[in-house]
């Protein structure tokens, strides 16, 4: 309630209803006089601020400690103590957004990029002596494996360089054929490589298109988890399919929206962890493992089934689950790829 002076007329200004009280019994509106001074309006900000802070704290630590409790209790109109589903995932997602790409996340690549530097000059540094790479092979044996070597390290140890390694298809396609079956790309990263390095090819750009292709992907992530979403709320709806009266497909979206949540923040936890080193990564792993165990209790606390049949359909959730999820991911990551082709 703010603390503006109330209106002597009874009639509501957003419905004009019939008044009988401070608050509209229809549309709610407080009845108050319109006009604010600045300093009212500065209160009422602060006020909405701290109303909303007070929610979005007791939403989130409820969350945590009792996984499906406030699915449960959204569901079942108890839901004056806690931030709306949507207003909540908006929030999170968009705060998830702005600390990852400030903290961890680079801007978008320039045309004269360290990395592209160092990929030159491991190439020339590995021109200069071939022989060394070679050792006493015959003259075509030496300049196969010096090719080969070449684009080795070129390629790097992570899959940002291999993106970045080859300047043609042919290139590419030739090197593939050289080495044996077991140490061949497998069919979806040939599949990411040769797309990637046509559309290089295509468009004349040699510079970071690794990096390119990443950062385009990123800004897709949101629109994964969005569609994401209504299909795997309908594989829960299939599983739960015996109390489909008990539970609409609107709550399986709700309770999704509230994982999702929590995933978002699990995820920045992970990626300040990895910030240091080799315990951090363990401290990840441990993170993320917990957050699968999340997944399970919160089945467990919302839909009110046994052990072992909610434990069947947790399984059969994160295998169906992860594929929704890949096969977006992997929509998405074609889509940015003909983004920077075009």
């Amino acid at each position: 309630m703010s603390h503006q002076h109330e209106r002597s007329e009874k009639v509501c200004l957003n419905c004009h209803a019939a008044l009988y009280d401070r608050f509209c019994h229809k549309c709610g509106q407080e009845n108050v006089e319109p006009k604010q001074s600045f300093g009212q309006l500065i209160v009422h900000f602060f006020e909405d601020l701290l109303h909303f802070d007070g929610k979005f704290f007791t939403t989130i630590k409820y969350m945590i400690i009792k996984p499906g409790f406030v699915t449960n209790e959204y569901v079942n109109g108890r839901r004056a103590n806690y931030v709306n589903p949507i207003r909540l995932y908006l929030f999170v997602s968009a705060a998830f957004f702005i600390i990852s790409g400030m903290f961890f996340h680079s801007s978008p690549p320039a045309n004269s990029s360290p990395v592209k530097n160092k990929t030159t000059d491991s190439a020339n540094i590995i021109s200069i002596n071939p022989a060394t790479l070679v050792g006493t092979k015959s003259d075509s044996s030496k300049i196969q494996t010096d090719t080969l070597a070449v684009v080795d390290l070129r390629k790097g140890s992570g899959f940002i360089n291999d993106l970045n390694a080859y300047s043609k298809v042919s290139e590419y396609d030739s090197v593939q054929k050289s080495l044996p079956a077991y140490k061949k790309d497998n069919f979806i990263k040939h599949y990411f490589i040769r797309k990637i390095t046509e559309a290089r090819e295509y468009t004349h750009d040699n510079e970071n298109f690794g990096e390119k292709f990443l950062y385009k992907f990123k800004k897709a992530i949101p629109a994964v988890l969005f569609f994401s979403l209504p299909l795997i709320a309908l594989i829960l709806q299939l599983l739960y399919i015996r109390k489909r009266k008990e539970y609409y497909y609107v709550s399986h979206i709700i309770f999704l929206i509230h994982y999702y949540c929590l995933m978002f923040l699990v995820i920045l936890l992970m990626e300040t962890f990895y910030t240091f080193g080799s315990i951090g990564a363990i401290l990840s792993f441990f993170t993320f493992a917990l957050s699968i165990f999340y997944l399970y209790k919160s089945m467990r606390g919302f839909y009110k089934q046994g052990r072992f049949k909610t434990f069947i359909k947790f399984s059969l959730l994160s295998i169906l689950g992860i594929t929704t999820l890949a096969l977006l991911t992997l929509t998405a990551a074609i889509n940015s790829i003909l983004n920077i082709a075009h």
